[in-house]
């Protein structure tokens, strides 16, 4: 899909301005970070709202703390575990803005079941309190028990004592022997006190209740066996500031598997032949994964590589339809030029397969100039050449008039109209220069996409909204000459119309379903080119 197609192309001009805001912030270039963090914020790109929250809290200038509880409940409202998280611990110290326990109360519960830890223990230390909700001793020790279990040594001790006073649960001198000998294991914040529970406890069980306790011990021990996923379950499951404010990226990526239909209808007139006209139609089976490797900071700029592995395979196919895999890696250097324009160079490397056979490689480098006029309008320019090489086929021995040189240069124009709408205008051209004259061709396109919301802040849980989007293009190609079987003097122009309907809906914090129906038709001097053609996708999409 063409760059002025993409039904992302709100998300892909907040994504610029996140990633421009990042490389602003590793140079300390505060004014200039905050500005185009808050131009994505606003856009309700939910990595902005975390990174924007952390550097006000972090800042501790006047009425910072006022604006980075004010992102923090945005992201929070999202539905971001953590920032809920963060949000309850603002409000449990009254740090920009009045103190509220009840509220974090709440916060804390919606974080816990997102499966924040360090949320659960710090809800369960709120009902043995009494700290904005009823004193609850026995919904505590479930709380703690649910968090000790998850690797909370802290909570470990908490359940350790509470056993032993009987105070929330039935008293259980073995059992609370067994809890704090295991917070007492490792350390932490709680391990001396922990110590000096156990040997004070030990002083008062008898042989049979120290007996009972190793057996229990060891049956947790089992239970608690250290894995990877229970390892960085314990590295977030202590107190402390939550680990995801301020040093967020975007989604380490996503997969995507699906389903598309295409058909079309070929106009044929050979020359001495009659018109005829042909009718192909196949259904694939395509998955994709995608990733993104961490922003890393390199002085006054971030550099970002994102990977993409590809593949479709026909399941019901005309006699044309083949299967094909491939895989793209594409690194990208962002910094900022004065206090509103970023520059994105990036390369492009891309090795494609058809019938589990080398087919074409490619390699690109080009060049991003990414303007924020205000919190509604971006403009984009980007200059690309890429160098293509297809390889000769049994099937098709000329393939390789396929490869040359592409130059693409584009201009897009992207405004926030409405909350709920977002609408862009776009004109590129392009210039093929193929190893085959009769393939050289220029073009011209023009394109207008909106993307409409189906509610105002209607998100999931990682900054994609539920949406529908409706773009239309327009296209004039104009080769050098037309094929060789073809007569001289029919110098061969293609006319091209086009509109694709999508339309994507979160089913939870990590999965959404897509759909999309396109169409296109082309007109042209030669009429063997001349087509209708129609697609149909059903997809759905994975975060990870």
């Amino acid at each position: 899909m063409d760059e002025d197609e993409s039904a992302n192309d709100i998300w892909e001009s907040l994504d610029a301005a996140y990633q421009g805001g990042m490389a602003a912030l590793a140079a300390k270039d505060y004014p200039q970070a905050i500005g185009l963090l808050s131009h994505a914020a606003d856009g309700d790109y939910l990595a902005a709202q975390l990174a924007l929250a952390g550097l006000y809290l972090s800042r501790g200038q006047a009425g910072d703390a006022e604006l980075g509880r004010r992102w923090t409940r945005k992201a929070a409202e999202d539905g971001d575990a953590n920032a809920q998280l963060a949000l309850a611990l603002l409000l449990q110290g009254g740090r920009g803005g009045p103190r509220d326990d009840a509220e974090a109360v709440e916060w804390l519960a919606r974080a816990s079941e997102g499966g924040v830890n360090q949320a659960t223990f710090r809800l369960a230390n709120a009902y043995y309190a009494g700290q904005g909700v009823p004193q609850n001793h026995a919904k505590a020790s479930e709380l703690f028990e649910a968090s000790a279990r998850a690797g909370s040594l802290s909570a470990m001790y908490n359940l350790g004592v509470i056993l032993r006073d009987g105070q929330g649960a039935p008293r259980s001198l073995p059992l609370a022997f067994a809890w704090l000998s295991l917070a007492a294991a490792q350390p932490s914040l709680t391990q001396a006190n922990a110590l000096a529970a156990l040997t004070r406890l030990r002083s008062q069980m008898s042989a049979e209740e120290l007996a009972a306790g190793a057996l229990a011990l060891q049956r947790l021990a089992g239970e608690l066996r250290p894995t990877k996923r229970k390892a960085a379950a314990l590295a977030q499951a202590e107190p402390g500031p939550p680990r995801r404010i301020g040093g967020l990226t975007p989604s380490d990526g996503f997969l995507q598997a699906g389903a598309s239909t295409h058909s079309d209808v070929l106009v044929r007139n050979l020359v001495g032949e009659q018109t005829r006209y042909a009718f192909r139609s196949a259904m694939f089976a395509q998955a994709s994964a995608n990733w993104r490797t961490p922003l890393k900071s390199l002085g006054r700029a971030v550099m970002v590589t994102n990977l993409v592995a590809y593949g479709s395979q026909p399941m019901v196919a005309s006699d044309t339809a083949v299967g094909y895999a491939g895989l793209t890696i594409g690194p990208q250097f962002i910094s900022t030029v004065g206090r509103s324009v970023l520059l994105r160079p990036y390369l492009t490397v891309d090795a494609t397969g058809v019938d589990w056979r080398p087919f074409a490689t490619s390699f690109g480098a080009g060049l991003n100039l990414t303007r924020v006029l205000d919190r509604d309008t971006v403009v984009f320019l980007n200059g690309q050449v890429t160098r293509r090489d297809v390889r000769r086929s049994a099937v098709y021995s000329r393939n390789a008039e396929l490869s040359g040189t592409e130059s693409n240069l584009a201009l897009r124009v992207s405004r926030r109209v409405a909350p709920w709408l977002n609408g862009s205008l776009a004109l590129s051209g392009q210039r093929m220069d193929a190893a085959a004259v009769w393939r050289d061709y220029g073009q011209v396109r023009g394109a207008l996409v909106l993307n409409f919301s189906l509610a105002d802040g209607l998100l999931s849980r990682a900054g994609r909204p539920a949406r529908v989007s409706l773009s239309a293009f327009a296209a004039r190609r104009d080769y050098a000459r037309t094929d060789p079987f073809i007569p001289r003097s029919t110098r061969r122009k293609d006319d091209e119309l086009g509109y694709r309907l999508s339309a994507e809906a979160p089913l939870s914090s990590r999965l959404s379903l897509t759909a999309g129906f396109a169409a296109t038709n082309r007109d042209s001097t030669v009429t063997i080119y001349k087509y209708r053609n129609a697609e149909g996708t059903l997809a759905a999409v994975l975060l990870f």
